[in-house]
């Protein structure tokens, strides 16, 4: 860089002369000279830029962290770009004639989903494990995760971070039959990805790392590895907030890693027997403490390519879920299996609201429909869409054009016969 510490002396004298000089002139001249010098040293610049990229990128995750509050409702640290509590909206709709409200994560900006809650909690503990390494004199570690696309695509992108300065890029762990697209945009994004058969293996920590080509980096998936034990108690805990604080009679969640369903339920435990509140608490402790909870979860084998993101192989996690949270809510309350017959409906309601959707992500909605005779007619009913996944090649779509896909998608779907 010594071409470009000469050059900058040279912008800085010539500054400096702007009182003895034509000032419009000047700037005009030091403006052209300073475009010839970026645009003839561009690649020079990016090498020089990316080799500072992981500290860089760490630095101001660490420091925007540290300038929020992980409970306060007035200084909310998500999303990073522009915080807010909440952080999506709930927005009414129509279905069959009963007015409901969609909690609509398909608003996060990062992947389209609720996993950016996820990647936003990655990052923290990540940029100051990079740190960590840095100020030891260590390579930073790499991430490595088992995915199906969505948790790997929020936490990739926030690690980017809007400059697109990375972090080291996350490795991912997919299966084989992974959709191409799905794939394809993960690289797109950055991501390392590998792929490798894994239904029916139980994979553990060791087996993760292995097969991503990481064996002195840090698994994410289980939670291992320095600052990420408590990642998945603490990354779904403002949106727990967001649920509960509508106050709803039946609140309808998809169920997939069941981390969602599981912390919500958590919170609820936890505030109906604080004697102090959260700040972020604003529920009605009786209403609460009544409403009936289901989670739309896919056990069945025929319907995993409709509910890719709930579908399980061994869904052991599921198993006697509800046994922490009894007596918590409302009689009732559980995991119910989504019937694929009532995608097409549930996704013709959700585009004629303009709600952004898959069959996984509003798998809550395929419930209320199929349980619709069974609700009360004044209950309040919130459903958790999580949201729709934006793959790299819609990034630069508007809400609109992403709409018009999805309907287009939806359309060219075969409906499934009741």
């Amino acid at each position: 860089m010594g071409m470009g510490s000469t050059y900058l002396r040279d912008l800085e004298h010539r500054l400096s002369k702007l009182e003895e000089h034509d000032e419009e002139q000047i700037l005009t001249s030091t403006l052209a000279r300073i475009y010839s010098f970026i645009k003839g040293n561009q690649d020079g610049l990016a090498l020089w830029l990316d080799r500072r990229a992981p500290f860089d990128q760490a630095r101001a995750i660490r420091t925007f962290a540290s300038s929020v509050s992980e409970s306060d409702p007035f200084n909310p640290e998500f999303p990073r770009q522009a915080p807010l509590f909440p952080a999506t909206p709930t927005i009414p709709i129509e279905a069959k004639g009963f007015c409901l409200f969609v909690k609509d994560e398909s608003y996060n900006r990062r992947s389209g989903t609720h996993k950016d809650r996820l990647g936003w909690e990655v990052a923290k503990a990540f940029a100051k494990a990079v740190e960590d390494d840095r100020d030891a004199g260590r390579e930073p570690r790499c991430l490595s995760i088992l995915s199906a696309g969505s948790a790997a695509t929020a936490i990739q992108r926030e690690l980017q971070g809007p400059t697109g300065l990375a972090l080291p890029p996350l490795r991912v762990l997919v299966d084989e039959a992974t959709n191409p697209r799905m794939i394809d945009s993960l690289r797109a994004d950055g991501c390392e990805v590998f792929t490798s058969p894994l239904e029916p293996k139980d994979l553990d920590s060791r087996d993760i790392l292995r097969l991503t080509n990481n064996p002195s980096g840090i698994d994410l998936t289980l939670g291992t590895g320095p600052d990420l034990e408590r990642i998945t108690e603490d990354y779904y805990d403002w949106m727990a907030f967001e649920i509960l604080n509508t106050n709803p009679d039946y609140c309808f969640i998809p169920v997939g890693s069941a981390d969602l369903f599981r912390k919500t339920l958590r919170t609820l435990k936890e505030q109906l027997s604080a004697d102090t509140k959260d700040p972020r608490w604003r529920g009605d402790t009786e209403r609460l403490s009544q409403c009936v909870f289901y989670g739309a979860c896919c056990r069945n084998e025929q319907d995993k390519d409709e509910f890719d993101k709930l579908y399980h192989a061994q869904p052991h996690h599921l198993d006697r879920i509800m046994d922490e949270f009894r007596g918590v809510c409302g009689s009732g309350s559980g995991l119910v299996e989504v019937d694929p017959r009532f995608t097409q409906e549930a996704m013709m309601v959700a585009a004629s609201n303009g709600i952004l959707a898959e069959p996984s992500g509003i798998a809550g909605l395929h419930l209320f429909l199929g349980l619709f005779g069974t609700i009360r007619a004044d209950a309040r009913v919130l459903v958790v869409n999580t949201g729709r996944l934006i793959p790299h090649d819609e990034r630069e779509m508007s809400r609109e054009q992403r709409l018009n896909r999805m309907r287009m998608e939806m359309e060219a779907r075969p409906a499934r016969v009741r």
